[in-house]
């Protein structure tokens, strides 16, 4: 869950994944990804009125993001906010942004998009001025190996200095250590739905959603798998109005035997809301709040309660602490600002572990500059980089959810 603010010290008049309360008075709003604890008064009347009296005064103030979020927030909200605002592409662009005490005149800002591979169309920002570059991942997960080949983080065969890092650190916690990547997480869940649905006929699955977008390459797997489209409301079927690639997973049909139409205390008993009683339903929640692991070894991915009805799957869209540690060490920015407060932490004890990673991060020097020069001659960019995959399954999650 997001503590972000919204407001960075390093870049005036900006804010990000936060449109209420002071954020009104910026001139130019970013929005990582289309989840609810980033969108905190986006909806609300009083930043619609924040974007028509800039218009009405002669100046422009947008939203910008990525194209797939775009997709999201008309299919969510209706097309009120269409107007306001701004696609951004994969790779560097440049923004007007007016200042806020003399609206009519504005600085140039250089931000870049940066696949953050957290769920459809999500995407860290880098900010770049004369004095700082700022890092803003969102919500993200990505292998820091990879780091070294966004052509946009890189001054030849070093990464480039970052000046602030705003990090999502929800599972900044050794607890969390370790987390199985998507593709080990989504065949995890194919073959616990294999193993119910070949008992009888009247045996179904429950995919007990943990947001409303992020878990679609587990969708993406079923299909591929076992042939089976999962069945969702016909407003979420819509949701991804398009962007076919997710809608061929899907289906409005309830005549399938994989669902996730519904709330896992929705279904009771036998009874299955969206095709009555007489079904033997097993709810398979995918979820990293369960799984905790160490650095000594792996557990199994997956726990099934005794009689079989449920299931939960280890599944995160958010950095390990391992992950997390990595890119410390890899980017080794000044300062580092925490977006999130893992469970059962508080924000003191994370800003005493960053503060320890930071100091350790010296120690990982030679470790990136061996990984940037292997990556050298690679010849990936921003706009054409995906994310490491571990099979086809993967490459068209990532790769495509994640351009």
């Amino acid at each position: 869950m997001s503590t972000f603010g919204g407001r960075m010290q390093e870049i005036p008049d900006v804010s990000v994944d936060n449109f209420e309360n002071e954020n009104l008075r910026s001139t130019a709003f970013f929005l990582s990804h289309a989840h609810t604890d980033h969108m905190r008064g986006l909806y609300e009347v009083a930043f619609y009125e924040r974007l028509q009296t800039a218009e009405r005064e002669g100046y422009n103030v947008y939203l910008y993001c990525t194209d797939i979020t775009r997709v999201y927030l008309m299919n969510m909200s209706g097309k009120k906010l269409n107007k306001y605002i701004k696609v951004l592409q994969l790779g560097p662009s440049l923004i007007d942004v007016p200042f806020s005490e003399n609206p009519h005149d504005s600085r140039t800002l250089a931000v870049t998009c940066i696949p953050a591979g957290h769920c459809p169309g999500s995407v860290m920002f880098l900010f770049e001025t004369d004095k700082f570059s700022v890092l803003y991942t969102g919500d993200f997960r990505i292998l820091p190996e990879d780091i070294c080949k966004f052509t946009s983080l890189r001054n030849g065969q070093s990464v480039k200095k970052i000046h602030t890092l705003y990090l999502d650190t929800t599972f900044l916690d050794r607890a969390y250590y370790y987390f199985p990547s998507r593709a080990e997480s989504a065949s995890t869940v194919c073959n616990r739905i294999q193993e119910w649905l070949q008992l009888s006929p009247n045996h179904m699955v429950v995919i007990d959603l943990p947001a409303h977008c992020g878990t679609e390459f587990i969708f993406a797997k079923i299909k591929e798998t076992l042939g089976i489209k999962v069945h969702v409301k016909r407003n979420k079927y819509l949701q991804y109005e398009g962007i076919e690639e997710i809608r061929t997973c899907l289906t409005d049909d309830r005549f399938t035997r994989v669902h996730a139409c519904c709330r896992h205390d929705e279904v009771q008993g036998t009874y299955l809301p969206c095709r009555g009683d007489g079904y033997h339903t097993r709810i398979i929640k995918p979820s990293a709040m369960w799984f905790r692991s160490s650095a000594k070894g792996r557990k199994p991915l997956s726990k099934t309660s005794r009689d079989g009805y449920h299931c939960k799957v280890a599944q995160s869209s958010h950095a390990s602490f391992k992950e997390l540690a990595d890119f410390i060490y890899m980017l080794k920015p000044n300062h580092i600002i925490p977006t999130a407060v893992p469970p059962s932490k508080s924000r003191r004890e994370v800003l005493k572990i960053l503060k320890e990673l930071l100091s350790n991060a010296a120690a990982a020097e030679n470790i990136q500059q061996d990984l940037c020069s292997a990556l050298e001659s690679d010849t990936s960019s921003d706009e054409s980089f995906e994310l490491r995959i571990e099979s086809v399954e993967e490459h068209l999650c990532d790769g495509l959810l994640n351009f």
